[in-house]
């Protein structure tokens, strides 16, 4: 997204504080960090239904999800359901490149059946595990 100065912003976000319609209005995107139940944190914490409805109202929101197993892939399409998510990115979990490449393979078909977006941990399959890069 454009903004002034030809420059674009995007706000990383786990989708839990309303955004305000004075932020919405500068153009940025919203790249949301939603938590999943995978992540133990509870509910109450993780999903704020105002937040989540205002982000995706503004028609600026990406949704990404940290998937360990097929499980998550249920979670995530009952929010999408519920909230009506739209541009849904899964993010496999792992720091070994054994461990993204094993998931990434798990989610691929369900990606592609319902439309999301998959992508990978770069630096994990560069770096492995290496701390400080």
């Amino acid at each position: 997204m454009a903004m002034a100065g030809g420059r674009a912003m995007e706000i990383e976000t786990n989708a839990t504080i309303r955004p305000g319609d004075e932020l919405v209005s500068t153009g940025a995107a919203f790249n949301c960090g939603l938590k999943l139940s995978n992540s133990a944190v509870p509910p109450g914490k993780r999903i704020r239904e105002a937040a989540i409805r205002d982000l995706q109202a503004s028609g600026q929101a990406r949704w990404k999800f940290v998937v360990t197993a097929l499980a998550d892939l249920r979670e995530i399409a009952e929010l999408q359901e519920a909230y009506g998510l739209t541009e849904i990115w899964l993010s496999p979990e792992g720091t070994t490149p054994a461990v993204v490449i094993r998931r990434m393979r798990l989610v691929a078909e369900a990606a592609l059946e319902h439309g999301w977006h998959l992508t990978t941990r770069e630096h994990v399959l560069i770096w492995g595990g290496e701390r400080g890069r």
